[in-house]
């Protein structure tokens, strides 16, 4: 099954849509992925829910990952 973390995906049980932002896999095999549902019709944030891998339909890519960005100190290659 391909990497689902960051993809849009659905829970065929319950018909929860949201992104998958985390992964556990158990020690007896069981795969679980954290979904976030996006905010409700107030602006809150819904809680989040830990769903079977074989429950999960792919809806849309989702998010992207970003590219890191090079941090901390000045140019190394400066003339000492």
């Amino acid at each position: 099954m391909e990497e689902l973390l960051g993809l849009k995906v659905k829970d065929n049980v319950t018909g929860i849509e949201g992104i998958a932002v985390s992964k556990c896999i158990y020690m007896n095999g069981c795969t679980q992925y954290n979904i976030q549902p996006k905010l409700n019709k107030d602006g809150e944030v819904p809680d989040d829910l830990w769903v079977d891998v074989q429950q999960l339909k792919v809806v849309s890519r989702g998010l992207t990952k970003a590219e890191p960005k090079p941090r901390g100190g000045g140019n190394r290659n400066h003339p000492h």
